[in-house]
């Protein structure tokens, strides 16, 4: 039996529309630049077995077995007054649309995922 779902992978959020609105897109080939950046807070938006196999020097692992639970770390963890710019980047996409749209209904405005 095929079961219809509204999500793939879910936030937990209502009202997130990474249609309308999502951070700044950034290239592979701009990405370690921006990503060495002292002053940018780079965050891992896999989930914790995810991170284990690899990935980038410098990410902050939110130590989340589900994306549901995203949003719990950001609060917990995030201050937009504090992060002033975040990079965020997942496996295939998904992912960074909703987390970077929820990060920028928090108030985050400078909000960049690997493209």
């Amino acid at each position: 039996k095929v079961e219809l779902k509204k999500e793939i992978v879910t936030l937990g959020v209502e009202g997130i529309d990474p249609r309308h609105v999502v951070g700044t897109y950034v290239k592979p080939q701009e990405w370690n630049d921006l990503i060495a950046d002292p002053e940018v807070f780079v965050v891992d938006t896999r989930n914790d077995y995810e991170i284990e196999i690899g990935t980038f020097k410098g990410a902050v692992n939110p130590n989340t077995e589900t994306f549901r639970e995203f949003p719990d770390y950001v609060k917990e963890n995030m201050d937009p007054a504090k992060h002033k710019k975040v990079a965020m980047f997942c496996t295939g996409g998904i992912r960074c649309e909703k987390s970077t749209a929820y990060m920028k209904e928090q108030g985050f405005d400078e909000v960049y995922h690997l493209e």
